[in-house]
């Protein structure tokens, strides 16, 4: 099963001017974590909340049900991926980072 992974920036709308929010403040995804704004692989889908129904999620969302590297190591090696352990590790220091922007929205398709 292939999965796309996006991070997607969402901002109110002020109702009076149409333009976004002028209470918003935008913080720019540090370099690092720039690889994640759009990904692509079969074990994203380790990283999806098994209870959503949506597709989509805050970034608090998928930290609370992050698995531990060796409840994806194992989906990791059967579908060859060249995803690894520091590759995990990134990406959760990366959802921490988004869950203090509440701008931030994960969104998926299969």
């Amino acid at each position: 099963m292939g999965l796309s992974m996006d991070i997607v920036l969402e901002l109110p709308i002020d109702a009076t001017t149409g333009a976004p929010s002028a209470f918003t403040t935008i913080a720019v995804v540090p370099t690092r974590f720039l690889r994640f704004v759009h990904h692509k692989g079969p074990h994203l889908s380790r990283y999806l909340p098994p209870d959503i129904e949506q597709l989509r999620a805050s970034p608090q969302d998928i930290l609370n049900a992050f698995p531990t590297w060796n409840d994806v190591a194992e989906s990791v090696s059967l579908q060859h991926c060249a995803w690894r352990e520091a590759d995990h590790d990134l990406f959760r220091e990366a959802l921490v980072w988004l869950s203090e922007h509440a701008c931030y929205t994960i969104h998926w398709s299969y």
